[in-house]
């Protein structure tokens, strides 16, 4: 009986005698199904080897039902069949083929071989079959030196070697665990197929479909390899790109975070720009503030404060805390624009009030020294720092500690504040650390603790540190 094929690998694939049978959801992990959903493209697993081996029992054992024919005599497999996961996402799917067994005659594995051969670069993964019983690899080397030479084939390629319950010596354990004896045996038969075919050991996986002991770990192999290899951890505009081409925001955004960060990827800011710019003008609040960031750092497009502002203010508006703060730090410092602390002073309010941090020690500051055309206010400067100091912003718990020192006259809290923000490595805060020990300000006078306060505050480039710890030295002297 000859097999049926194509010479066209597409039409081959497409009339694949299907099952209307799928692999039972419980098989797969929470982790597993999570990783495949970001795949929309048909995951095409070709299990393959030698006949007799156990390629269809395999294949029923991973499904959970008997679909594939299986005969302890005679070879079952003459035509390409296989099985089909949908996954949840409804774009993409696993699909595992049964191919015909070598090894029945010559012209048979002449045949099947040509098989291999049109379809090797098609398939996502290739499970090739072996028994952890066998002894004689003279076929299966044959098939090796011609179909798995290329290392674009082999980086797809697992070995599983099945009936593990039949190495030696055998045990009637029901259900089947393998002996310490065979468990022994088995290293050294993995240790051999590795050597023998060159294959390093973490793709061959032992188990036995007779006994369905280990198929789990052949199946969760299979699809590690399947992430691996279609995943966006090698190819992440796979995950993004057709929805960003169809003109999904969301995917557009995430497409350029790839772009800007060189996750996965190139980094290419000019990309990253446009996705970025497609995504901004349908009103995507995170991609106008990277927008913003681009025009105003010159990132794939000339360096342009106002159009940073435009894209800032579009961002802000809709209430994101980041662009808010971005605008705050523009008026604030007015570089490139005129200075406006009251507007800053708005932009940093709106978003220290949504827990930007960094924002609410801003808004502590022009309250410490009355910035923004408001008095000087030192309980509301407290109150602001505070809100930061608890998220272990350090400059907040120095400036803390500056106004319980020299406003509030109160040393303990001083203590405790520039302590918090020393143990940060905050140069002023060890400094200001060493100068209430030198003047027992809060706590027992102490020369040496002062000076290792100096020291680590000297460490980190305080000039006063510096000077200080020179005093010291000339007082020596």
């Amino acid at each position: 009986m000859r097999i049926i094929y194509s010479d066209i690998i597409f039409e081959l694939f497409r009339h694949f005698s299907y099952q209307p049978y799928s692999i039972h959801i419980d098989h797969l992990s929470n982790t597993e199904i999570h990783e495949l959903n970001y795949i929309e493209e048909d995951a095409k697993i070709l299990f393959i080897g030698k006949t007799g081996y156990g390629k269809s029992s395999t294949l029923n054992s991973l499904i959970g039902k008997e679909c594939f024919k299986t005969s302890n005599v005679e070879s079952c497999t003459r035509v390409c069949e296989g099985a089909r996961y949908q996954f949840p996402n409804q774009q993409g799917s696993l699909t595992l083929i049964d191919l015909p067994g070598v090894g029945e005659s010559k012209q048979l594995d002449t045949e099947y071989t040509s098989l291999y051969e049109s379809l090797l670069s098609e398939a996502t993964v290739i499970v090739y079959l072996l028994r952890a019983d066998q002894r004689d690899f003279a076929i299966d080397e044959q098939v090796f030196g011609s179909l798995f030479s290329a290392n674009e084939i082999r980086k797809k390629l697992i070995i599983g070697v099945n009936g593990v319950d039949k190495i030696e010596p055998l045990n009637r354990r029901h259900p089947f665990v393998p002996t310490y004896e065979q468990h022994l045996n088995l290293d050294k038969k993995i240790n051999e197929i590795s050597s023998f075919f060159s294959i390093e050991r973490e793709a061959i996986i032992a188990y036995s479909a007779m006994e369905s002991w280990k198929t789990r770990d052949l199946l969760s192999l299979i699809t590690q390899k399947v992430v691996a290899l279609l995943s966006p951890k090698y190819n992440p505009e796979k995950r993004f790109e057709k929805r960003a081409k169809s003109g999904d925001r969301t995917a557009q955004y995430s497409l350029g975070l790839l772009y800007y960060f060189g996750d996965g990827v190139i980094q290419d800011y000019k990309n990253a720009f446009y996705w970025f710019e497609c995504a901004a003008q349908k009103g995507h609040m995170e991609a106008q503030n990277y927008l913003g960031d681009m025009f105003a750092n010159g990132q794939g497009i000339s360096k342009d404060i106002y159009h940073a502002i435009y894209w800032y203010k579009n961002s802000a508006n809709q209430g994101n805390p980041i662009s808010q703060f971005n605008l705050g730090l523009i008026y604030m410092e007015g570089k490139q624009v005129s200075q406006n602390n009251l507007e800053a002073f708005q932009w940093f309010l709106k978003a220290a009030i949504q827990g930007e941090v960094a924002a609410q020690h801003n808004i502590g500051y022009f309250y410490q020294y009355g910035t923004c055309g408001k008095d000087i206010d030192y309980d509301q400067s407290i109150n602001w720092y505070k809100k930061a100091a608890k998220e272990n912003y350090s400059s907040s718990q120095n400036n803390l500690g500056y106004i319980y020192e020299n406003e509030k006259k109160d040393y303990l809290q001083a203590f405790y504040w520039y302590k918090k923000a020393a143990d940060q490595d905050h140069k002023n805060a060890q400094f200001n650390l060493g100068r209430l020990f030198e003047e027992g300000k809060g706590v027992l006078q102490s020369t040496f603790a002062a000076k290792t306060w100096y020291k680590k505050a000297a460490r980190l480039g305080n000039k006063l540190a510096k000077e200080k710890l020179k005093e010291y030295q000339d007082e020596r002297m």
